[in-house]
């Protein structure tokens, strides 16, 4: 991900063997390092990063389209 860019929500999707997982977070929680470690992707660069989440941290992807609908309040 690119911290310079302008966003409002994150949404990350794992992609695993058996399973298609996802979580958001708001540009805020991602900020201030709620929505999981931030790790960089390149030494000495502090704009490209990904996050470190555990599975069990995750949503199952059946899930998403209400989690959208509430959090965008469709």
């Amino acid at each position: 991900m690119r911290l310079d860019r302008d966003y409002d929500y994150l949404l990350c999707l794992g992609i695993c063997p058996r399973e298609i997982v996802f979580n958001m977070w708001r540009k805020g929680a991602v900020a201030e390092n709620r929505a999981g470690r931030l790790v960089r992707m390149a030494e000495g660069r502090a704009v490209t990063c990904k996050i470190a989440r555990k599975l069990e941290d995750m949503a199952p992807i059946e899930t998403l389209p209400e989690m959208l609908r509430v959090t965008l309040e469709l």
